[in-house]
């Protein structure tokens, strides 16, 4: 009896060292050879391509190869540095990789004077109306968010699928797009009581084409120093690779590097730079970041250049941060539509300042399991902070269920209405200013409390305090929203001034407002007050009110 036990026990043994060598834990650091820093975003990848990685804003990696790849290669590439490559037998934890920024061979050498660097720089820009799309066009795309602490510890994972609608690429307009959240998911490991608004909007905010960046506008060259560099093969394409600086320290403070095709001048990929550490310092406002870095790349269809991908790499400080943050956003094309494009209804569309984190839905295990969209492509070419399958390790971590108010506070303040305004009682020829608070039920609906006072005028009292529920409809489908709208309230209405009186009303309102820009809407309005009570039976309102009102969202 006791043999049968000790085999058992041998064999349970013998399977078990079987079961934890079934995978090779491998954790180490990816360090600029020349500079001793720390490289992001190399991709990290077995000779099969089935099992990877991506290097962290640190250098840091971790991942689980399968015994069975253990007489292959380890392989380390990213587009700026050589690739390097270590057999994974020999590989001992942690491990150290320095890589040798890559050195391109020129298709020829190059004397280039100033003045044809520029020549180049005005040829792509006057050529965007034929490189690029003449006509609206539907973009659908892969979105990936991380934030990290200084630590280098996940704080929040989100990922999406946006809808993108662009307008024509011909001129420089002051909205150049719409976004929607088609479906998404997010994870969040930690507690924060930081919000980000804006990034959804990377596909239209870093589209440098679209939006005209200031360093490709011939006007603005004299802000910016332009080097030619060389030739070098970008996705098959010859290009022309112009470095740029800012002149001095009153320039917008970004740099770079970007390729021009040499055949069409068209604009293929943008490497940006920038640094503001005043913003650490901004005392009002959202807050921006210190330092950002983004590439961005396009790719041709049917004779069109189209955005294909995005990577942003965000660094917050600011005196109200314990620390600092990291904000990494990774976007890529999955679909485009040229044919019969029409703007992403008001309804469904996202808000600049919607933070995500409030739109995003918290990940479920029987919800959003995983995104088809990039299935076909090759994760380790895309360069996203996390692969598909980490993503959803990261998901699908057991964390203790902790109520956060912090999202709730940002999608009930995202919601509130702000404003100020002017009118004229044609009936007490009074100038009067009133204040409004309201809240957005939907992007039709809402509720605004106002109270109403005379214009500093010497022996009059007057104040009006009102509720009304507003609806409003939108005339305008592209560039900021133009509002028809309506609202009925209840108003209690006080003066005291060559006569006195008190009256409750109920009060009709039409409006016609504009948004101006992303925080700011003006709005002309005219109401009439119906008396419902009255202690002064022969006050009775004979002309409407007229006035503009400034909202801040």
């Amino acid at each position: 009896m006791n043999k049968i036990k000790i085999t058992i026990i041998f064999v349970l043994s013998i399977l078990q060292i079987n079961m934890f060598a079934q995978s090779i834990h491998i954790t180490g650091i990816v360090i600029n050879k020349e500079t001793n820093s720390p490289i992001s975003s190399v991709s990290i990848f077995t000779q099969n391509n089935k099992t990877g990685t991506i290097s962290t804003s640190t250098g840091k990696f971790e991942l689980e190869i399968p015994t069975s790849e253990a007489k292959g290669y380890l392989y380390f590439q990213n587009i700026e540095y050589e690739t390097d490559s270590i057999l994974i037998s020999h590989i001992h934890s942690p491990l150290s990789i320095r890589l040798m920024p890559a050195i391109y061979t020129l298709k020829e050498v190059y004397i280039m004077p100033d003045s044809l660097v520029l020549s180049i720089l005005r040829k792509a820009y006057n050529k965007i109306s034929d490189n690029y799309p003449n006509t609206p066009t539907l973009y659908e795309g892969f979105f990936q968010n991380s934030i990290f602490n200084e630590q280098d510890s996940l704080i929040e994972l989100i990922e999406a699928e946006l809808a993108i609608y662009k307008e024509s690429y011909q001129i420089k307009k002051k909205v150049p797009g719409q976004i929607e959240i088609l479906k998404s998911r997010m994870k969040q490991l930690q507690k924060s009581n930081v919000n980000f608004v804006g990034g959804a909007f990377t596909p239209i905010d870093e589209d440098y084409v679209l939006k005209r960046a200031s360093f490709i506008q011939p006007q603005k060259f004299k802000n910016y120093r332009y080097k030619f560099t060389g030739i070098k093969t970008v996705k098959e394409k010859d290009c022309y690779e112009i470095v740029f600086n800012p002149v001095s320290k009153d320039s917008d403070n970004v740099y770079g590097k970007m390729y021009i095709e040499i055949s069409n001048y068209a604009y293929v990929l943008f490497d940006i730079c920038s640094e503001h550490p005043n913003n650490a310092k901004k005392l009002i406002g959202l807050i921006d970041p210190t330092q950002y870095t983004v590439q961005v790349n396009y790719e041709q269809m049917e004779g069109k250049w189209y955005l294909k991908q995005i990577s942003r790499k965000d660094k917050y400080e600011h005196w109200q941060l314990d620390s600092s943050l990291f904000d990494r956003l990774d976007f890529f094309t999955t679909n485009i539509q040229t044919d019969s494009v029409r703007p992403i209804p008001i309804e469904k569309q996202l808000e600049y300042t919607d933070p995500i984190e409030t739109k995003a839905e918290t990940y479920r295990p029987n919800g959003w399991i995983d995104s088809n969209s990039i299935k076909n492509e090759n994760p380790n070419e895309l360069g996203f902070q996390f692969s598909s399958d980490q993503a959803l390790d990261i998901f699908n971590q057991e964390l203790p269920k902790k109520f956060s108010s912090t999202n709730t506070i940002y999608n009930i303040f995202s919601r509130i209405t702000k404003g100020y305004g002017i009118s004229y009682d044609f009936n007490n020829h009074l100038l009067i200013h009133q204040m409004m608070l309201g809240y957005l039920f939907t992007k039709k609906w809402n509720i605004q409390w106002q109270i109403s006072a005379d214009f500093f005028v010497k022996n009059v009292k007057y104040v009006d305090n009102s509720l009304s529920i507003k609806f409003r409809q939108n005339l305008n489908s592209t560039g900021y929203p133009v509002f028809l709208g309506t609202s009925l309230g209840i108003a209690d209405i006080k003066y005291d001034g060559n006569y006195q009186f008190r009256k409750q009303a109920v009060v009709p309102q039409v409006s016609l407002s504009k948004r101006t820009s992303k925080y700011i809407t003006i709005e002309l309005f005219t109401n009439y007050s119906l008396p419902i009570h009255s202690n002064n039976d022969q006050i009775i309102n004979h002309y409407p009110k007229i006035g503009f009102n400034i909202y801040i969202f």
